[in-house]
C-alpha cells in the first residue's frame, strides 16, 4: 500500500494543495495573506518530534491551513523553496521562523 502524502501544485497564480486524506484546496495568490513556516513538536505514533510546518494564512478562512513535515514527506524542503520563491514573485508576505 503507498503511503499517502500531502501534494502542492503551484501553477502561475494559484497554490493547489492535496492532503494525505485528499482533501483538496486551491489558493489563488490574492486570498493568501501570509506564508509561514514555524517549528514545532509533531505527535508520531506517541512521541513527539521537532519538526516544521508551512502555515497559509487565507482570507474568507477562519482558521489557516497547515502542512508539516510529515505529511509532505521528503517533499518538504522542495515545497518550501518553491513557496518562498511564488510568495517573492506575487508579493505575499513570508516569514521563516524554523530555524
Amino acid at each position: 500500500m503507498a503511503k499517502k502524502e500531502a501534494r502542492v501544485v503551484i501553477e502561475e497564480t494559484e497554490i493547489l494543495i492535496t492532503t494525505a486524506t485528499r482533501a483538496k484546496l486551491n489558493l489563488t495568490y490574492d486570498r493568501i495573506k501570509s506564508i509561514e513556516v514555524r517549528g514545532f513538536k509533531e505527535r508520531k505514533f506517541l512521541s513527539k518530534i521537532p519538526s516544521e510546518a508551512i502555515i497559509f494564512t487565507v482570507k474568507s478562512m477562519e482558521c489557516p491551513v497547515w502542512l508539516t513535515r510529515l505529511q509532505c514527506g521528503e517533499n518538504y524542503d522542495e515545497y518550501k523553496k518553491i513557496l518562498k520563491k511564488y510568495a517573492k514573485e506575487h508579493k505575499i508576505t513570508f516569514y521563516d521562523n524554523a530555524k
